[in-house]
Protein backbone atom coordinates (compact mmCIF):
# COMPACT_ATOMS: atom_id res chain seq x y z
CA UNK A 1 0.00 0.00 0.00
CA UNK A 2 1.49 3.36 -0.93
CA UNK A 3 1.65 6.03 1.95
CA UNK A 4 -1.34 8.64 2.53
CA UNK A 5 0.68 11.76 2.08
CA UNK A 6 -2.43 13.75 1.96
CA UNK A 7 -1.49 14.24 6.41
CA UNK A 8 1.89 15.04 5.40
CA UNK A 9 2.16 18.53 7.50
CA UNK A 10 3.00 21.62 4.29
CA UNK A 11 6.64 22.80 4.76
CA UNK A 12 6.66 26.57 5.60
CA UNK A 13 8.21 28.46 2.81
CA UNK A 14 11.22 29.13 5.23
CA UNK A 15 12.11 25.76 5.50
CA UNK A 16 12.67 24.91 2.00
CA UNK A 17 16.75 25.97 2.73
CA UNK A 18 18.33 25.10 6.02
CA UNK A 19 20.53 28.20 6.45
CA UNK A 20 17.32 29.78 6.01
CA UNK A 21 15.32 27.66 8.65
CA UNK A 22 18.06 27.67 10.68
CA UNK A 23 17.57 31.58 10.94
CA UNK A 24 14.68 31.67 11.55
CA UNK A 25 15.02 29.46 14.12
CA UNK A 26 17.38 31.93 15.81
CA UNK A 27 15.33 34.67 15.78
CA UNK A 28 12.28 33.33 16.88
CA UNK A 29 13.66 31.33 19.84
CA UNK A 30 15.13 34.57 21.58
CA UNK A 31 13.62 35.79 24.47
CA UNK A 32 10.66 38.32 24.05
CA UNK A 33 12.50 41.09 25.48
CA UNK A 34 15.00 40.65 22.37
CA UNK A 35 12.64 40.02 19.52
CA UNK A 36 12.63 43.12 18.44
CA UNK A 37 16.17 44.07 18.63
CA UNK A 38 16.59 40.65 16.48
CA UNK A 39 13.84 41.57 13.58
CA UNK A 40 15.38 44.70 13.57
CA UNK A 41 18.65 43.15 12.56
CA UNK A 42 17.17 40.81 9.97
CA UNK A 43 15.05 43.24 8.34
CA UNK A 44 18.29 45.75 8.23
CA UNK A 45 20.63 42.90 6.74
CA UNK A 46 17.60 42.41 3.88
CA UNK A 47 17.38 45.69 3.54
CA UNK A 48 21.25 46.79 3.31
CA UNK A 49 22.24 43.55 0.54
CA UNK A 50 18.62 42.94 -1.40
CA UNK A 51 16.54 46.24 -0.58
CA UNK A 52 14.12 44.66 0.55
CA UNK A 53 11.85 47.45 1.53
CA UNK A 54 11.77 48.08 -1.96
CA UNK A 55 10.26 45.00 -2.70
CA UNK A 56 7.55 45.16 -0.65
CA UNK A 57 6.55 48.57 -1.26
CA UNK A 58 5.98 47.57 -4.98
CA UNK A 59 3.90 44.51 -4.90
CA UNK A 60 3.37 44.86 -8.48
CA UNK A 61 7.03 43.47 -9.14
CA UNK A 62 6.45 40.54 -6.89
CA UNK A 63 5.21 36.74 -8.32
CA UNK A 64 1.16 36.89 -7.67
CA UNK A 65 1.31 33.94 -5.21
CA UNK A 66 3.85 36.33 -2.59
CA UNK A 67 1.24 39.14 -3.24
CA UNK A 68 -1.17 36.93 -1.99
CA UNK A 69 0.79 35.46 0.81
CA UNK A 70 1.33 38.89 2.15
CA UNK A 71 -2.29 39.65 1.91
CA UNK A 72 -2.66 36.54 4.11
CA UNK A 73 0.03 37.48 6.43
CA UNK A 74 -1.78 40.69 7.02
CA UNK A 75 -3.70 38.64 9.69
CA UNK A 76 -0.80 37.86 12.21
CA UNK A 77 -2.08 34.56 12.83
CA UNK A 78 1.65 33.17 13.22
CA UNK A 79 3.38 33.09 16.38
CA UNK A 80 6.19 35.08 15.18
CA UNK A 81 3.57 38.08 14.10
CA UNK A 82 3.08 39.26 17.58
CA UNK A 83 5.58 42.03 17.59
CA UNK A 84 5.61 44.26 14.07
CA UNK A 85 9.50 44.16 14.01
CA UNK A 86 9.50 40.38 13.25
CA UNK A 87 6.32 40.33 10.91
CA UNK A 88 7.89 43.32 9.00
CA UNK A 89 11.16 41.05 9.02
CA UNK A 90 10.02 37.74 8.01
CA UNK A 91 8.29 39.52 5.12
CA UNK A 92 11.01 41.25 3.92
CA UNK A 93 12.76 37.68 4.08
CA UNK A 94 9.86 35.86 2.03
CA UNK A 95 10.14 38.57 -0.56
CA UNK A 96 13.52 37.65 -1.67
CA UNK A 97 14.65 35.77 -4.73
CA UNK A 98 16.13 32.57 -3.25
CA UNK A 99 19.83 32.87 -3.37
CA UNK A 100 19.51 36.80 -1.45
CA UNK A 101 17.42 34.88 0.80
CA UNK A 102 20.12 32.41 1.40
CA UNK A 103 22.62 35.42 1.82
CA UNK A 104 20.67 37.24 4.19
CA UNK A 105 19.75 33.73 6.32
CA UNK A 106 23.84 33.08 6.41
CA UNK A 107 24.53 36.70 7.45
CA UNK A 108 21.68 36.86 10.82
CA UNK A 109 23.40 33.09 11.88
CA UNK A 110 26.76 34.91 11.73
CA UNK A 111 25.39 37.96 14.13
CA UNK A 112 23.66 35.74 16.34
CA UNK A 113 26.83 34.05 16.79
CA UNK A 114 27.99 36.95 18.10
CA UNK A 115 25.29 37.81 20.45
CA UNK A 116 25.56 34.17 21.84
CA UNK A 117 29.17 34.45 22.54
CA UNK A 118 28.22 37.31 24.05
CA UNK A 119 25.37 36.26 26.14
CA UNK A 120 28.03 33.30 27.08
CA UNK A 121 30.57 35.79 28.27
CA UNK A 122 27.70 37.69 30.49
CA UNK A 123 27.13 34.32 32.31
CA UNK A 124 30.56 33.21 32.88
CA UNK A 125 31.97 36.21 33.90
CA UNK A 126 28.75 36.86 35.79
CA UNK A 127 27.42 39.98 33.98
CA UNK A 128 24.44 41.61 33.40
CA UNK A 129 23.84 41.14 29.71
CA UNK A 130 23.39 45.55 28.41
CA UNK A 131 20.68 46.18 25.39
CA UNK A 132 23.59 48.90 24.25
CA UNK A 133 25.86 46.40 23.74
CA UNK A 134 23.84 44.39 22.05
CA UNK A 135 23.11 47.08 19.90
CA UNK A 136 26.51 47.84 19.43
CA UNK A 137 27.12 44.51 18.08
CA UNK A 138 24.40 44.71 15.65
CA UNK A 139 25.22 48.00 14.14
CA UNK A 140 28.59 47.48 14.05
CA UNK A 141 28.03 43.55 12.16
CA UNK A 142 25.80 45.61 9.54
CA UNK A 143 28.37 48.01 9.23
CA UNK A 144 30.86 45.44 8.23
CA UNK A 145 32.97 46.34 11.10
CA UNK A 146 32.46 43.46 13.61
CA UNK A 147 34.97 40.41 12.87
CA UNK A 148 35.90 38.98 16.49
CA UNK A 149 33.10 39.65 19.48
CA UNK A 150 35.99 39.54 21.82
CA UNK A 151 38.06 41.89 20.54
CA UNK A 152 34.83 44.50 19.94
CA UNK A 153 33.94 44.29 23.61
CA UNK A 154 37.46 44.80 24.93
CA UNK A 155 37.76 47.82 22.56
CA UNK A 156 34.81 49.39 22.95
CA UNK A 157 33.60 48.40 26.30
CA UNK A 158 36.83 48.09 28.44
CA UNK A 159 35.52 47.87 31.58
CA UNK A 160 33.83 44.79 30.90
CA UNK A 161 35.49 41.87 32.38
CA UNK A 162 36.49 39.34 29.58
CA UNK A 163 37.17 35.35 30.44
CA UNK A 164 41.00 34.33 29.60
CA UNK A 165 41.82 32.55 26.90
CA UNK A 166 41.44 29.11 27.40
CA UNK A 167 37.78 30.09 28.63
CA UNK A 168 37.45 31.68 26.32
CA UNK A 169 37.89 28.85 24.02
CA UNK A 170 35.85 26.45 25.66
CA UNK A 171 33.07 28.58 25.45
CA UNK A 172 33.22 28.88 21.37
CA UNK A 173 33.55 24.97 21.23
CA UNK A 174 30.73 24.98 23.43
CA UNK A 175 28.33 27.43 20.86
CA UNK A 176 29.75 26.13 17.74
CA UNK A 177 28.98 22.65 18.80
CA UNK A 178 25.03 24.03 19.51
CA UNK A 179 24.49 26.37 16.58
CA UNK A 180 23.18 23.70 14.28
CA UNK A 181 20.45 23.43 17.25
CA UNK A 182 19.69 27.00 16.81
CA UNK A 183 21.16 27.72 20.30
CA UNK A 184 17.96 26.14 21.81
CA UNK A 185 19.84 24.44 24.75
CA UNK A 186 21.32 27.68 26.01
CA UNK A 187 18.55 30.14 25.52
CA UNK A 188 16.45 27.47 27.38
CA UNK A 189 18.71 27.62 30.27
CA UNK A 190 19.74 31.52 30.03
CA UNK A 191 15.97 32.47 29.82
CA UNK A 192 15.74 33.79 32.89
CA UNK A 193 19.07 34.96 33.72
CA UNK A 194 18.94 36.96 30.16
CA UNK A 195 16.20 39.09 31.55
CA UNK A 196 16.99 41.91 33.78
CA UNK A 197 14.53 44.14 35.93
CA UNK A 198 15.92 47.06 34.79
CA UNK A 199 15.56 45.98 31.30
CA UNK A 200 12.22 45.06 30.91
CA UNK A 201 11.81 47.38 27.86
CA UNK A 202 13.17 46.33 24.36
CA UNK A 203 15.03 48.47 22.60
CA UNK A 204 14.08 50.93 19.88
CA UNK A 205 13.23 48.85 16.47
CA UNK A 206 14.47 50.98 13.60
CA UNK A 207 11.59 52.54 12.32
CA UNK A 208 10.18 50.73 8.99
CA UNK A 209 10.04 52.29 6.08
CA UNK A 210 6.79 54.90 5.85
CA UNK A 211 4.54 53.10 3.26
CA UNK A 212 3.99 54.66 -0.34
CA UNK A 213 0.57 56.03 -1.16
CA UNK A 214 -2.11 54.28 -1.37
CA UNK A 215 -3.21 53.84 -5.21
CA UNK A 216 -6.23 52.67 -6.27
CA UNK A 217 -5.07 49.79 -8.79
CA UNK A 218 -5.68 46.24 -8.83
CA UNK A 219 -3.07 42.93 -9.14
CA UNK A 220 -4.90 40.49 -11.04
CA UNK A 221 -3.17 36.89 -9.92
CA UNK A 222 -2.59 34.58 -12.63
CA UNK A 223 -4.59 31.55 -12.97
CA UNK A 224 -7.28 32.64 -10.60
CA UNK A 225 -10.45 34.40 -10.89
CA UNK A 226 -10.03 37.16 -8.18
CA UNK A 227 -8.42 40.41 -7.74
CA UNK A 228 -7.07 42.65 -4.62
CA UNK A 229 -6.93 46.14 -4.06
CA UNK A 230 -3.73 47.71 -3.63
CA UNK A 231 -4.65 50.30 -0.73
CA UNK A 232 -6.28 46.95 0.63
CA UNK A 233 -2.84 45.34 0.98
CA UNK A 234 -1.21 48.58 2.58
CA UNK A 235 2.33 47.34 2.96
Amino acid sequence: MEPDTNNTPKARWYEAEQDVALSVEMIVGFPAIYKTLMGSILSRLADKHCQASHLLQNPRTLPPEKVLSLFKAKNKARSYDKIESVHYAMNCLYVLPEAERRRVATQVITVVDHIMEYFAICQHTNQSVDLAILQGIADSFIANTLKDTATYLSAFYPSMTLPNGPTLQSIRTQLKQSRARAYADELATWRQSLVEPEQAKPPEAESAPKPPPKKDETVTLQNRDMKIKLDKLDF
